[in-house]
């Protein structure tokens, strides 16, 4: 069980999601309601199913008090390791600035130690260089909490520098900007999540055969309803007791992996659905050329070959962008409007 706290945009929730197996879950929150969508979209095109994304202070969590193996805090900071990269983050800086970022981040941190179960990870992360932010922060949560850090096997060529308190990344020894991390261990502590059961509407059994048809191993997962009673959300079966305890913990959160809809007794599915691993490898495809691919993807008309009508992958070298709908004389692209590319294709 994976907690990324101030996930947006999501570079290192997917990060984390492809270390994972089947039966784990990742949370990405955000608390910025407007990055939510951007964040949303990148789990999608992961195709990791295991995920929720949640929209919430991490104050509001108190229902999930031990549940997580490990909790990661990229907290928002002073930026001074976006220096070289990033004009602007040298305006914006400022001493007050600096006091105003390691007081949020004690906020932060001091919540997100509380989701960490006994013997679970806290990762603490920022873009910054200063003490304030990074070093006297680790210190204090060590001393406010049943912390203790973690030393990392890193390789010395990448030129790491270790500090009492974590690691700092400086742009003129390694690869990359600006970063500190440090790594702590929950000594001890309590698991006082509240236990409870999925609260959603099972799919009624008339749907379900042509629903398993769309999935691979349909066996291993449960199919719900979310509250618009029309979106159909795919959970592991192994993990329900999970989802149940996640699924009341969060107010403002996904309900899963939407997999799609039914229209009568057609079944609709979704973009997701589309790049999930749990996608039926069965399912008509058609493998495009870039070019093809690039019309697609900007919702433009292409030319490929189809031996069938009806739903059919789009797909270029292996991976899945996402659907169309083959008809006699057309061929209806269902790639979402908001994710077409918009820029110029490069002849």
């Amino acid at each position: 069980m994976v907690m990324d706290l101030c996930a947006a945009p999501g570079g290192k929730t997917t990060t984390i999601a492809s270390l994972l197996n089947q039966e784990s879950i990742i949370v990405a929150n955000e608390v910025i309601k407007s990055r939510v969508g951007v964040l949303k979209e990148n789990l999608e095109k992961w195709g990791f199913p295991n995920y929720l994304v949640t929209n919430q202070d991490p104050q509001e969590m108190i229902e999930l008090e031990g549940f997580f193996d490990v909790v990661l805090v990229d907290a928002p900071c002073s930026g001074e390791g976006l220096f070289r990269k990033d004009p602007n983050a040298i305006k914006e800086w400022s001493e007050d600035s600096v006091q105003m970022c390691a007081a949020r981040q004690k906020r932060i941190l001091q919540a997100a130690a509380m989701l960490v179960k006994p013997n679970g990870i806290l990762i603490y992360s920022t873009c910054t260089y200063n003490d304030s932010e990074n070093q006297n922060n680790v210190d204090w949560m060590k001393q406010t909490n049943d912390l203790k850090s973690v030393k990392l096997n890193i390789p010395t060529d990448w030129q790491i520098t270790e500090t009492a308190g974590g690691y700092q990344f400086y742009p003129n020894k390694t690869k990359g900007e600006g970063f500190f991390c440090s790594v702590l261990r929950k000594t001890e502590g309590d698991d006082n999540f509240i236990e409870a059961r999925i609260k959603l509407n099972r799919l009624p059994s008339k749907y379900l055969e042509e629903v398993k048809k769309w999935i691979k191993n349909p066996a291993d997962y449960e199919f719900y309803l979310k509250s618009d009673l029309s979106t159909i959300v795919a959970l592991k079966h192994s993990l329900s007791k999970e989802y149940g305890v996640l699924l009341r913990g969060f107010k403002k959160r996904s309900s899963g992996l939407e997999i799609g809809m039914f229209k009568g007794e057609d079944f609709i599915p979704s973009h997701s659905l589309a790049l999930s691993t749990i996608l039926n490898q069965d399912i008509a495809a058609v493998e495009v050329n870039k070019d093809a691919a690039l019309h697609f993807l900007k919702r433009e008309e292409f030319q490929a070959s189809f031996t069938k009508n009806g739903w059919n992958l789009i797909r270029y070298q292996g991976l899945n962008l996402g659907w169309v709908k083959a008809l006699p004389g057309r061929i209806n692209n269902y790639l979402p409007k908001e994710w077409r590319i918009r820029m110029d294709i490069e002849e």
